[in-house]
């Protein structure tokens, strides 16, 4: 047996770290020497599906095991590449040295197996009850959330003023008028304009925003491009890009938004891209997957989302996200 076989490795996002994460955690640990958390999508925060720092996770990890009197572990923040050839070797570099990993994700199995390692794939532990999903949609809506988590991680998120950071966040985005009426009285106070660019919401969010009335006082218009063709002539998104990333990647969204700025002239953009299903997905890029960017000329920030449900619930989704990443770059939260 080699020096670091019985080295485990368990990745989440936790955001946040609840029961269903630890019960993974807990058998890793029993069957194992030293037990390493990896802390994955670290570059993203402050959003409805990343709320919480990678900072702020490592403190709900680490007092988490604590708690449980784990103490031979390391936890290390990773960031996501979304290059899945190149996930693996990404992450062995940034860890310790392991040979076993926890994972109940089918395309983190498949990759790490492809690379050699062993997998062990853990029983689900009450999945519909305990879904960082789920935990954020009570909190913002007021309901008990802190049973489905550690003490100690409930102790971090008060600290923190997480529940009140995600209510910010939310804004009132729960669907509709509503989302679109809260973006733009804060578009109007600033004296901005608007602009967006679709893909697989197929003209949603400019439907959901031309439902509020007074909306042309900032909204200027959607580009509704849904092949590939229309990405190139309408937005001005590079072949190359298209050919070497796909239409649904971090690139070509971020393209978009900035191809739409451009288009309409307005001082921001929003742009979505990805797979509503219920067919088109692989194990690269499945079903749920889109990537939503927001710019304001200078800077653009792009967003990985896996959102779940049926084609209208997941165009729904992308909508309701779309429209508060925008608020959150207006308001100067991102």
């Amino acid at each position: 047996m080699g020096r670091y076989d019985r080295n485990s490795l368990v990745v989440g996002r936790f955001q946040p770290l609840h029961e269903g994460h630890m019960h993974i955690i807990r058998e890793c640990a029993e069957n194992s020497d030293h037990l390493i958390i990896g802390i994955g999508s670290a570059q993203y925060y402050n959003t409805m599906e990343n709320p919480f720092t990678a900072g702020e996770r490592y403190m709900m990890v680490n007092k988490a095991l604590r708690e449980e009197g784990i103490t031979d572990y390391s936890i290390v923040p990773i960031q996501d590449i979304n290059m899945s050839d190149k996930w693996v070797d990404h992450v062995v570099s940034m860890v310790p040295p392991f040979r076993k990993v926890y994972t109940t994700n089918p395309t983190t199995k498949m990759l790490f197996e492809e690379a050699g390692f062993e997998v062990v794939v853990p029983e689900l532990y009450k999945r519909g009850v305990y879904s960082g999903t789920e935990i954020r949609r009570r909190m913002v809506a007021g309901e008990v959330w802190r049973p489905m988590i550690p003490e100690s991680v409930a102790a971090v998120i008060d600290d923190i003023d997480g529940v009140d950071r995600l209510r910010k966040i939310s804004s009132g985005f729960n669907g509709g008028q509503c989302d679109a009426g809260v973006l733009l009285k804060i578009l109007r106070d600033k004296g901005c304009t608007m602009s967006a660019a679709e893909s697989c919401t197929g003209g949603m969010i400019g439907e959901v925003i031309t439902e509020v009335p007074g909306s042309s006082d900032c909204f200027l218009g959607s580009a509704v491009t849904y092949s590939n063709d229309a990405k190139e002539r309408i937005l001005g998104v590079s072949h190359d890009t298209l050919v070497s990333h796909g239409a649904v990647s971090e690139e070509t969204a971020r393209e978009m938004a900035l191809g739409a700025i451009k288009a309409y002239g307005s001082g921001y953009a929003v742009a979505v891209t990805g797979i509503a299903g219920p067919g088109g997905g692989t194990d690269e890029k499945p079903v749920g997957l889109v990537y939503i960017a927001v710019a304001d000329g200078p800077r653009t920030v792009v967003t990985r989302n896996k959102f779940s449900g049926d084609r209208t619930q997941i165009r729904e989704s992308t909508t309701r996200e779309a429209l508060a990443l925008l608020a959150q770059m207006a308001e100067g939260l991102l």
